[in-house]
């Protein structure tokens, strides 16, 4: 896909648009990652998101960047998946990306960490909050027939009222290496096994922040069989989280049920939280 390809597509969607020129870099450091940028227009921040040209496979990358603009455009909202571009950003004749919203509280990992040290914050109603969140989040895809492949902390982030935001919603075949699922290479046209990743994926965001911390905030590069916890949680979200990241996927609950062991889980948790307060 060759840039005025790309420009004609997005387009379509009808999206109000800018010139890049108006865009405001907001600090000296202004990459968040590869292809991400923090800007600011008219005093409010944004995320700038364009499609990756420093690979040797551009064209790929554009396609993949439609694709991801095109499923944020056409999903029907949910309150824990990123809303669509607000503006496409245009230099010359082109359309050079999007603006996304920018949520202050940044990626789950790092504000989990944030969290953990806080005295009055029960960090277990966050992280069973956390994931019934994501979960429902997953379970919205799933029943509109998409899979989110690649799930992992740094893929979410968190609102100004503390809830989980699902991003990056390229939905692609590749995985976070340390997140791979066992039986990843073998299931990419399984729908029930599409499932059961997904699944695994919840599980290991959910395990990866219950163990991130300041001196260990990458628990998952650890060579301990995973999951470990050098962190307590509490025990039945313990139960959950290995049942969750069963080696075989017919082993882990499909999406329904995980997500009523967890809100039975996290109400029983809650009372005994009120009982002990």
């Amino acid at each position: 896909m060759d840039k005025s390809l790309l420009t004609r597509l997005l387009a379509k969607f009808e999206l109000p648009s800018i010139q890049e020129d108006a865009l405001e870099r907001v600090t000296s450091s202004t990459f968040l990652s590869g292809c991400t940028r923090l800007v600011a227009l008219e005093g409010e921040k944004w995320i700038y998101k364009w499609p990756d040209e420093e690979t040797n496979d551009t064209r790929t990358r554009r396609r993949e960047f439609f694709f991801e603009c095109e499923r944020l455009c056409n999903l029907r909202p949910h309150p824990n998946i990123l809303e669509p571009p607000a503006f496409l950003v245009w230099k010359g004749e082109f359309i050079e990306g999007v603006l996304l919203r920018f949520h202050n509280n940044g990626n789950l990992r790092l504000f989990a960490i944030r969290q953990r040290c806080k005295p009055k914050i029960d960090f277990g109603v966050l992280l069973f909050c956390w994931a019934r969140e994501l979960l429902r989040a997953l379970q919205h895809l799933y029943k509109l027939g998409l899979t989110y492949r690649n799930l992992k902390a740094d893929n979410c982030v968190v609102a100004e009222d503390s809830h989980l935001i699902l991003i990056d919603m390229d939905l692609s075949h590749h995985c976070n290496p340390y997140a791979k699922p066992p039986e990843f290479n073998k299931c990419r046209r399984k729908r029930i096994q599409d499932e059961r990743v997904m699944v695994w994926g919840m599980h290991w965001v959910i395990w990866q922040i219950s163990q991130a911390t300041e001196k260990n905030p990458w628990p998952e590069r650890s060579e301990k069989q995973i999951p470990y916890f050098e962190e307590p949680v509490p025990a039945a979200m313990e139960l959950l989280l290995r049942k969750g990241l069963q080696k075989i996927p017919e082993q882990r609950p499909p999406l329904e049920e995980a997500i009523k062991e967890w809100e039975a889980a996290m109400i029983q948790y809650n009372q005994s939280a009120l009982l002990m307060s």
